[in-house]
């Protein structure tokens, strides 16, 4: 989780993004679905919930 959160946020700073060669729809997706996956069934992992959160945030500031 840490090194997906480390990943996003340095693909953000420095490539496009939105360019599909660097994030793929697919990827994208599977992403965002393991992380609300992680959210929804792990109730009282407060760590996950905070990795998920920033990973998610990430990915919105990359395609604001």
């Amino acid at each position: 989780m840490e090194l997906l959160k480390t990943l996003l946020t340095a693909l953000g700073k420095t490539a496009d993004v939105k360019d599909s060669k660097n994030l793929s729809s697919l990827l994208r997706k599977k992403i965002i679905d393991s992380m609300l996956f992680m959210l929804k069934t792990f109730p009282f992992c407060s760590i996950s919930h905070q990795q998920a959160i920033m990973i998610l945030n990430a990915i919105k500031e990359a395609f604001d």
